[in-house]
């Protein structure tokens, strides 16, 4: 879900949002903290799904909820103030039932590549026969 900000109300709402092409290894999707009746920015927060690693038959997630917070600087230091109290120090039960509420969905599709693809087929550890297929320069 995507937080757009609606200049006629200055509230936020949540769009849904799908997008396809380049493989990714991440996403993020904002969700309304459960409870707030108001629709500013400090009433909506994100959870972001990842991942260092995705191949054929093998993705290994992770998830992320990543509260609202206000950023002040005291005493050369930074200090961070949660704007959502309620989403901290909770159960592990308590987040692994709000990951499955908010979570985003993810669909990999995984297309092997095929030797006699765009590129015929191709020596690819002699460089100069890619150099020279692929019109590269030194």
């Amino acid at each position: 879900m995507l937080l757009v900000f609606n200049e006629n109300d200055s509230d936020y709402s949540l769009q849904e949002r799908i997008t396809g092409g380049a493989a990714t290894n991440s996403i993020n999707s904002y969700f309304k903290i459960e409870g707030r009746t108001s629709s500013k920015s400090e009433d909506f927060t994100y959870c972001y799904l990842g991942n260092s690693e995705i191949a054929e038959n093998y993705w290994n997630p992770y998830f992320n909820i990543q509260t609202p917070y206000v950023q002040s600087y005291v005493n050369n230091q930074y200090i961070y103030t949660s704007k959502a109290p309620e989403l901290l120090d909770k159960s592990a039960s308590f987040y692994r039932d709000l990951a499955k509420k908010v979570a985003p969905k993810m669909r990999l599709v995984v297309i092997p590549l095929s030797a006699a693809g765009r590129v015929k087929s191709l020596d690819w550890s002699n460089y100069e026969l890619v150099k020279k297929e692929l019109n590269l320069k030194d």
